[in-house]
């Protein structure tokens, strides 16, 4: 029961709302149909209080202004009283009246169609009142037994009415009329309506309260599976979170342990290399020693771009923004790529390297960006062609674009997100490996920290494009920013 505890819920509320307001609409239909039916029954009466007033009234107006002196005995059983009675059941034969009672301005009841009731003193009562203030005041009752002009009446609904007798010179209150209409009939069809329209009503509602519990059980349904897909996939991710940091942690432990013996490694082939205690037995050795150096070195690189991603991702890189010359930065990088393209066998050429802006940025980190492309380009080119990289200044956004253009076969768009994936390696070249895949992912990542993009291309039928776009202060547009070149 508990896995169905919102549809549950919400259907006892539902059903709880529903039932009121059905409730509350049938009560209110209930008293607008009352209201009407007393409306029409009353309008209905006062017709016929007036027929009988018009007809009897000057008649017998003596008799009924002066009753309160006789004895009511002596009235029930008067002639005129007789003649009165038989009066007014042929004025209301045929109509729904079957009670008529008429007072003095006292309240006391000089005739009555129910003999038994003559003497009664209304003096007191409200509606007697209101009528005598001009007013007309009907209720609807339901009487078990009521002495009728046609006999007894049992179990039926009556609207009686007071109406207040107007002589025809002033306009005045001489008397009041009370007349009693048997409703029973309107009372029974409008009840039967109301019935009717309660059924419907019931049934509209337990239509919609289907529906809206179908569509509740549904969305309960969904939300539970999601629910539960979202746990699951909460708890891989937690895994998987736990999984990334404990390789970030070993990858950085593991990083810390080898640079230390492998820096040791590197200074001893430099000194065997450098042959500072003297010289080596066999000159080959003093080659194996720079073969031990390089490779160490290369080693060295490879560890420190670990530990560079490593940072990186567990967001621990300081960022050492100062002024730099751009211009200066780009040929640092170049002469650093150099002795490797001049191995390879290739050229690397510069563009518009001349008049670039002085910008604010970590030096090292974008040093580091372009050292990575240019090897990177170098690697994949093949020997005899050129590695470009150029630079332009776009002062409409503004930005400084550096491009890093080679020779080689060009990586495929299906390729891109492997490349600047982390550990991301493509296809082998003439041999090449391709390394770890950890330059263009490390650049990309310190593109991003400088607030800056990383966006790679193929350049026609063969070669890559790879683009730095980096922000530049609006001093850096201007050049207001000193150059780290001074004034050379």
């Amino acid at each position: 029961m508990d896995r169905y505890r919102l549809t549950r819920n919400f259907a006892l509320l539902a059903l709880v709302v529903m039932a009121l307001a059905t409730f509350f609409l049938w009560a209110l239909q209930q008293r607008q149909s009352d209201a009407q039916l007393s409306d029409l029954a009353s309008r209905n009466n006062v017709a016929l209080s007036q027929t009988v007033v018009n007809q009897l009234w000057p008649r017998y107006v003596d008799y009924i202004v002066t009753a309160a002196r006789r004895d009511p005995a002596k009235i029930r059983g008067a002639a005129w009283t007789s003649a009165l009675l038989a009066d007014v059941r042929r004025l209301l034969a045929g109509t729904r009246a079957r009670k008529i009672k008429l007072f003095d301005l006292n309240g006391y009841t000089a005739f009555s169609s129910d003999r038994s009731e003559i003497g009664d003193d209304l003096g007191n009562d409200p509606r007697f009142l209101a009528a005598r203030a001009g007013g007309v005041v009907s209720r609807s009752q339901f009487r078990e037994e009521m002495a009728g002009l046609g006999g007894v009446m049992r179990n039926r609904w009556v609207l009686s009415t007071f109406v207040p007798v107007r002589t025809k010179g002033s306009g005045g209150v001489a008397g009041v009329v009370e007349i009693y209409s048997d409703i029973n009939a309107l009372h029974d069809r409008i009840a039967a309506t109301n019935r009717d329209l309660a059924l419907i009503t019931a049934a509209a509602f337990a239509a919609v309260f289907a529906v809206l519990v179908a569509i509740i059980w549904y969305a309960d349904r969904r939300i539970r599976r999601q629910h539960h897909e979202n746990l699951r996939m909460a708890r891989t991710v937690a895994r998987a979170d736990a999984a990334s940091q404990a390789k970030s942690t070993f990858l950085a432990n593991m990083s810390h342990e080898l640079r230390t013996p492998l820096n040791a490694v590197i200074g001893f082939a430099e000194m065997i290399e450098s042959a500072v205690y003297g010289p080596v037995g066999n000159p080959r050795y003093k080659e194996y020693a720079g073969d031990i150096k390089t490779a160490g070195r290369h080693l060295l690189s490879i560890i420190n771009d670990v530990l560079d991603l490593v940072k990186v991702e567990e967001g621990q890189v300081a960022l050492r923004v100062e002024a730099t010359d751009l211009a200066l930065l780009l040929t640092e990088a170049i002469k650093l790529c150099r002795p490797d393209a001049d191995t390879a066998g290739i050229v690397i050429e510069h563009r518009n390297l001349t008049e670039l802006p002085t910008v604010l940025t970590d030096a090292g980190k974008l040093k580091q960006i372009l050292v990575n492309l240019l090897a990177n380009a170098i690697r994949y080119t093949p020997e005899g062609e050129v590695v470009v990289i150029e630079a332009a200044v776009d002062a409409r956004e503004p930005l400084v674009r550096i491009s890093v253009i080679d020779r080689g076969p060009g990586i495929p768009r299906e390729d891109i997100p492997t490349a600047l994936a982390p550990f991301g390696r493509l296809r082998p070249i003439d041999g090449n490996d391709g390394g770890l895949g950890l330059g263009l992912p490390l650049s990309r990542q310190f593109a991003e920290l400088l607030d800056g993009s990383l966006r790679i291309e193929r350049e026609g039928d063969l070669g890559t494009r790879i683009t730095l776009e980096l922000p530049l202060p609006v001093a850096a547009t201007g050049a207001a920013v000193p150059s780290a070149k001074g004034d050379s």
